[in-house]
């Protein structure tokens, strides 16, 4: 077994050091490291009381190797020996892993900036602003009871353009460590984050693909022949998608919990029939709960030209951007309530949140 675990670690390290060689773009603060400790490294000679001569290297080297490696060989490299694995399950290694995959913007605040202390910046001046904000636009009712509309009600009165930019984005350690959520990486979400090192558990964060499927939302009308029906496809990348083949009343609804502060592109992967055809306005909105809302609102011209562009093949639409300054559920929906209209034509696949490299001034 041990023979086993060490091979699948050595050949880890093999693959790197033999993209390393062929990497053109390599640093020269490396390059340095690297010359310096060749002439200065003795002979090698394996010993086999000593074990590898991967034990000897310098951290430097290490880092290097960790930048060619995957998750997956990181990991496997990690149950070769004690030392590895005290060494891989380090906050330094995962921070530099971070800051080398990362735009300079990311890297600052998901390693240092965004654990510090809390500050309310907020002026009475701002608090005015705050409570004469109007209501979003597609909110019908005073009254609703919608944690979207809830969600969507303060995001106008306590995250619009006057006041964002007072704004700070912070995270609790604490609360990261008890509520981190990953939507591609399913078995890390039921480890004990207590033992991880945060700054490993921030990067798998950062590499998530943060999607839903329509198929896991709330869609009114689902499953009936006439109106909309749950497909499976191939094509689709979750193998099941909603396809619309005539309705009145268009509203799907989901979520994506605890999605951490940052800045994020909203997006939608559809597909248009021949047939296409959306009287009315159809809203495609995503909702933080602490942070800036997003409605994006598409007419049958804009349905025509799509198919124009894209034919019947699949697609990803970009729906805005918004800006999350807190630990945040984000309400995600698809709407259309024009009546006596029939909608009819369209598939969806999936919604997804694509994080975004900050400006200086939310940095």
């Amino acid at each position: 077994m041990l023979k086993r675990i060490f091979k699948r670690g050595r050949g880890a390290v093999n693959r790197s050091l033999h993209s390393i060689a062929s990497d053109q773009a390599t640093s020269e603060k490396h390059l340095v490291t690297t010359a310096e400790y060749a002439v200065t490294a003795e002979p090698f000679v394996y010993d086999p009381v000593k074990g590898s001569f991967l034990l000897d290297l310098p951290p430097e080297l290490f880092y290097l190797i960790g930048e060619h490696l995957s998750h997956d060989d990181l990991s496997r490299l990690s149950q070769t020996c004690s030392r590895l694995y005290q060494f891989i399950n380090s906050d330094t290694l995962w921070t530099h892993l971070i800051r080398f995959k990362f735009p300079p913007s990311i890297a600052k605040l998901y390693t240092n900036g965004i654990f510090e202390e809390e500050r309310d910046e907020a002026t009475e001046t701002e608090k005015t602003h705050q409570n004469k904000a109007q209501r979003p636009s597609f909110l019908n009712s005073k009254d609703s009871e919608w944690k979207l509309d809830a969600a969507a009600i303060r995001s106008a009165a306590d995250y619009n353009e006057t006041t964002v930019i007072h704004l700070t984005m912070h995270l609790d350690q604490k609360w990261f460590r008890e509520n981190v959520r990953y939507y591609q990486f399913n078995k890390t979400h039921s480890l004990n984050c207590k033992n991880i090192p945060l700054m490993k558990l921030m990067y798998f964060y950062l590499i998530d693909r943060k999607r839903v499927a329509t198929t896991d939302m709330v869609v009114v009308h689902l499953n009936n022949e006439n109106y909309l029906r749950e497909i499976r496809t191939k094509d689709s990348l979750n193998g099941r998608v909603v396809k619309l083949f005539s309705v009145c009343w268009l509203d799907i609804t989901g979520k994506m919990e605890n999605i951490l502060p940052g800045k994020y592109e909203f997006s939608w992967r559809m597909r248009l029939d021949m047939s296409a055809e959306i009287d009315g306005t159809t809203e495609f909105l995503a909702v933080p709960e602490y942070g800036t809302l997003i409605c994006y609102r598409w007419t049958d011209e804009i349905i025509q030209e799509m198919k124009i562009k894209h034919g019947t093949a699949w697609f990803t639409a970009d729906m805005g951007t918004t800006t999350i300054y807190k630990p945040s559920t984000v309400y995600v929906a698809v709407r259309n309530w024009t009546t006596p209209y029939w909608k009819q034509g369209l598939s969806w696949d999936c919604c997804e949140l694509k994080l975004l490299p900050l400006q200086s001034k939310e940095g």
